[in-house]
């Protein structure tokens, strides 16, 4: 029998409210294990550093290039461990919102949450590995443009192959598909 709606919007607001700070509690967390085990999730700078930018939009007149100066930036890393508290964040929303724990990380959700950690620390191994690749090949990535599409290229195939490994393990494994369970 379901339970009545009762203040939905209320919960609605609380449920993100707590998620947020749940999301930024998570993010502080998982940088510090990060950053115990000797990966950099922010850079600073000794002394402050010039990067081009393109500014305006491709193909207009107002595309032109400029320079920022950088006193500190966030890495890789950070931006994958933002991507892992986010979704971590929308599952406790989702908690907090329907106030059940069981029906909201079932088994597909487990396995989904599963795959988010394995896949976020495979990831930040390949975006150090890249960095290893940099470091010895200092031609590869003289260039913004090349360096930039071969992380990207690198980043995007090895997450879709992750993605489908996952998605092959957890079907071996007998986990539902969506809507099943």
């Amino acid at each position: 029998m379901d339970r009545p709606v009762r203040h939905e919007r209320l919960r609605f607001y609380l449920a993100g409210a707590l998620a947020i700070l749940f999301g930024l509690f998570c993010h502080r967390c998982l940088a510090s294990v990060v950053e115990h085990l000797g990966i950099a999730t922010w850079i600073h700078f000794d002394h402050p550093v010039t990067q081009p930018i393109l500014l305006g939009e491709v193909g207009t007149p107002s595309q032109r290039w400029s320079t920022v100066t950088l006193t500190d930036d966030f890495t890789d890393t950070n931006v994958f461990l933002t991507i892992l508290s986010a979704v971590l964040a929308y599952y406790f929303a989702r908690v907090c919102y329907r106030l059940d724990v069981a029906t909201v990380v079932n088994r597909r959700a487990r396995w989904l949450l599963g795959g988010w950690v394995v896949g976020t620390a495979v990831m930040i191994a390949i975006s150090q590995g890249l960095g290893v690749v940099a470091r010895c090949l200092p031609w590869l990535v003289s260039s913004y443009w090349v360096a930039g599409w071969v992380g990207l290229v690198v980043w995007a195939g090895s997450a879709n192959l992750f993605a489908t490994a996952w998605g092959k393990v957890m079907r071996w494994r007998g986990v539902p598909e969506a809507g099943r369970d």
